[in-house]
């Protein structure tokens, strides 16, 4: 464990440098970052040397970590070399003899709206282009670079290929002392299609009006066995745009739509907090008064509602070592979700590092496995559970194994499609050592700490024989209950969801993890309190059975979370069955995560509520 807390130490100390290392002194040579051909439709990676197009022989990796290769999103340095702040024009990258295997590869991908991503002091590029219409270059602050392009949308038998990129580097010089320092604040693509007669007779442009080519010029078609030259420009503007507030012009999203979903989710809060406190402060406040006069007068006690059934409110649940093993396992993804997106927000890492974050995911869930086989352990001891040790080992392989066999399906389906997101069987088996050698100890560890703990004191005694519970309305089943309870927590923060949709399946950058944090405990704390008033009302019914109630009310926003990731599916426009499955395996994961963190804390608020009422009446 405590190589896991110095590595993660490290990993922020040093996540924290190469965010504020970026100046660089004239001379300096960087090189372009290439990513992958992605594709909002397939969404299936595939490696930057696919087309085998001028592709760099065993190129660097950029900032590699776990992250990286989980996501497969490494990026490795290409053969686009920058000199800061050296001005290059019409420079040649490459010749390529184009082959059919090269078309064909070509005609598929731009078939499919796939896009190749370049990067640039981590840096994703813009994309430039004219507006003939109002006579200015406008930029596209998103994620892809088009590779070619086609006339016809509907024929791709004349492709033209994009065979000369111009760079447009944005600097913020400093002058310290005597050294000039420059800062990228800004980097932008312009794709063309030149057709170069040979390697001594380049046609680009001799001005730097890079914005607009000639429409007499030849653009280059893509045919086989053709020799395609290309070549590149690189543009150097100053600017006076600092390097903290470089992003935000790909932060093109309104936060002020951020805002008002909060504001409507906090009225929510408040509504249902006022609607506890009229409990709390009046019904049960009045209930308790009346009981105890009555007890301390030794009247004969006809007791009606909750306070009926308070020598069964805290009787053992049916399957209690499952309750408790997905009790624990959701206290602990709770733990890393919160504390994962705390260090992002705080450590000012970079908007688009999703790598960073799902690293940080991954060490926090593998050190908070302590505190979920701690929660878990007390809980089933607090029920006078015999099998500890099985406890333990069902929360430390119960979830994780799901994950891992959810994992092994996506991974299975990128690789059958030859597609960079699958990992190989080595980083595979990565993480099947950090689960087996790191995660599963350290829950075993927490467990035991949390047996040795003394059994916890309910304020009630149990009856031996349990009460009988009479009927109640039929739509205080359960399965009529979640529908109701879930959608009021899913809207709440519905505007932020569908911007988290966005980032992950229409390849946007997502930036407001502050917003995303708090959302997320709005999500939590409305669940929590729905899940507190339903129960209470179920016990003034004379239902006791509210261990499994308040776990599945608080986590009845999965419902339509899941439900609307149905229905979101339509705008991928895909109809192939391996992105389905990939579409619906991944949503399946998130949806198990909310149902996990919100279920858990569903029980816990309940709990905790239900210990004070009850400890407030006098009982024998």
């Amino acid at each position: 464990m405590g190589i896991l807390i110095k590595f993660l130490i490290f990993y922020l100390i040093k996540q924290v440098i190469l965010y504020f290392e970026t100046s660089n002194e004239e001379g300096t040579i960087k090189y372009v970052g290439l990513g992958q051909y992605k594709s909002i439709v397939t969404h299936l990676p595939f490696r930057f040397d696919y087309l085998q197009l001028c592709s760099p022989e065993n190129p660097k990796i950029i900032n590699d970590n776990l992250g990286e290769l989980i996501t497969g999103n490494k990026i490795r340095e290409s053969n686009y070399e920058i000199i800061i702040p050296k001005n290059e024009h019409c420079k040649v990258l490459c010749t390529v003899n184009i082959t059919s295997q090269i078309v064909d590869k070509f005609k598929w991908l731009l078939s499919h709206s796939y896009t190749i991503s370049l990067y640039l002091d981590n840096l994703p590029a813009a994309r430039a282009y004219f507006d003939i219409n109002e006579n200015i270059t406008k930029y596209f602050y998103s994620g892809g670079i088009p590779f070619g392009i086609t006339l016809n949308p509907n024929d791709y038998e004349t492709i033209f290929i994009y065979n000369h990129y111009t760079f447009k580097v944005d600097v913020h010089k400093l002058n310290n002392g005597e050294n000039v320092l420059y800062e990228i604040v800004g980097f932008s693509v312009y794709p063309s299609s030149l057709q170069h007669p040979n390697i001594d007779e380049l046609i680009c442009e001799n001005n730097i009006n890079f914005y607009q080519y000639e429409m007499t010029q030849i653009p280059q078609v893509l045919q086989v066995n053709t020799s395609v030259i290309f070549t590149y420009d690189v543009i150097f503007e100053e600017s006076n745009l600092t390097m903290v507030s470089r992003w935000d012009k790909y932060l093109h999203l309104q936060s002020d739509i951020h805002w008002f979903g909060l504001l409507n989710s906090n009225l929510i809060i408040l509504i249902f907090t006022f609607v506890i406190i009229i409990i709390f402060c009046r019904a049960i406040k009045k209930d308790i008064d009346i009981y105890n006069i009555k007890v301390t007068g030794d009247e004969f006690i006809d007791e009606v509602g909750w306070k009926q059934v308070c020598n069964d409110v805290f009787r053992r649940p049916i399957n209690t070592m499952m309750l408790c093993c997905l009790v624990g396992t959701g206290i602990q993804l709770f733990s890393m979700v919160f504390i994962s997106l705390f260090i992002f927000i705080i450590a000012t890492l970079k908007p688009e590092s999703r790598a960073s974050l799902i690293t940080l995911m991954l060490i926090s869930f593998t050190l908070m496995g302590t505190l979920g086989g701690y929660i878990s352990s007390r809980m089933y001891k607090m029920f006078k559970g015999k099998s500890w040790l099985r406890n333990a080992l069902l929360t430390s392989l119960f979830y994780p194994a799901l994950l891992y066999l959810m994992f092994l399906v996506i991974n299975f389906l990128f690789f059958v499609e030859g597609s960079d997101g699958a990992m190989t069987f080595s980083e595979i088996f990565s993480l099947l050592l950090i689960w087996l050698c790191c995660l599963s100890p350290l829950v075993l560890i927490g467990s035991f700490f949390g047996i040795k703990q003394k059994i916890y004191k309910f304020p009630c005694r149990i009856n031996p024989c349990p009460t009988t519970i009479p009927n109640k309305p039929w739509y205080f089943k359960i399965k009529y209950l979640v529908w109701v309870t879930g959608l009021i927590p899913f809207a709440a923060i519905f505007v932020e969801f569908l911007y988290l949709m966005a980032s992950l399946w229409r390849d946007q950058i997502y930036y407001l993890f502050g917003f995303l944090w708090l959302a997320l405990l709005v999500l939590i704390i409305i669940s929590s309190e729905i899940s507190i008033i339903v129960c209470f009302i179920c016990l003034c019914f004379g239902d006791y059975n509210w261990w499994w109630k308040s776990f599945f009310i608080g986590a009845s926003p999965t419902i339509y979370f899941f439900g609307y990731s149905v229905y979101y599916f339509q705008y991928l426009k895909t109809a192939r069955f391996t992105t389905i499955l990939i579409y619906f395996s991944a949503m399946g994961i998130l949806s198990s995560i909310i149902f996990l963190i919100c279920g858990s804390l569903g029980v816990f608020c309940t709990f905790f509520f239900l210990i004070k009422i009850y400890s407030m009446i006098k009982v024998d």
